[in-house]
């Protein structure tokens, strides 16, 4: 099908640079990746993906991240797993 429609929309130039640069790795131009995703919407009737408002635990955890004083840090990721681990025993 010929491209023919425009569509002008206004972004931040560090936005546009940092996607372009993004699509360009992958081999995309931002055109053919706008398309794409349009072509996404039309064939599910909406946003592709999951945007929805989260739950109070979901909230709770994005906000415990922001706190650094609730961060634990581990030596290793044997340390990690281990921690995980402990917590799935209790």
């Amino acid at each position: 099908m010929t491209r023919t429609a425009e569509l002008k929309i206004r972004i931040e130039p560090d936005l546009k640079a940092e996607v372009q640069a993004i699509f360009a790795e992958i081999g995309l131009s931002t055109s053919d990746a706008i398309n794409m995703m349009l072509r996404r919407v039309r064939a599910e009737h909406g946003i592709p993906g999951e945007f929805k408002v989260p739950n109070a635990e979901t909230r709770a955890a994005m906000e415990e991240t922001r706190d650094p004083t609730k961060l634990k840090a581990y030596a290793s990721f044997d340390e990690l797993l281990a921690a995980l681990d402990k917590e799935d025993d209790e």
